[in-house]
This record gives structure tokens, sequence and C-alpha cells, in this order.
């Protein structure tokens, strides 16, 4: 349970700073990606996330886009009324 604990109370500060800014490169992305992976799972399997990593094609510009760019301005709104 400890391990679980950790996960529980450290990722989400992680994911939050991780988050927050550009991404240098994309090994910086992968590593971000890979120490906040555990958050997507209930019950985390290394075997999983090492396949998962493996099939992985990392781009920081395009997260970079994605995430500083568009998603700012990913407005639906107005097609919920």
């Amino acid at each position: 349970m400890r391990g679980r604990t950790r996960i529980t109370l450290v990722l989400p500060h992680l994911l939050i700073a991780a988050l927050s800014a550009p991404l240098a490169d994309d090994a910086s992305w992968r590593e971000t990606w890979v120490t906040i992976l555990p958050l997507y799972f209930h019950h985390y399997d290394p075997k999983v996330a090492a396949a998962l990593d493996a099939a992985t094609q990392y781009s920081a510009g395009a997260f970079n886009q994605g995430m500083g760019k568009i998603v700012p301005t990913f407005n639906v709104v107005s097609r919920l009324w």
C-alpha cells in the first residue's frame, strides 16, 4: 500500500508541473509520459506500461502545439445548448 500512496500523492503534482510548460524535446516528452502513466490506470501494470512505451512515437513538437495552442482555444460550450 505504501507504493500506491506515494503514486497517489506525488504523481498529480508531477502531472501539473510536467504539463505546465512546453517540452524541450521528444526524450523529455517520453520521460514525462512514462512518469505520469500510472495515473491512467486503476491497477498499474509495468509490463503494460512498457508495451505502451515501446509502441509510442513521442513528439514534443506535436504535444507543445496541442497543449500550448490548440487545447486552450478548444471550446464546445455553444454546442451543448
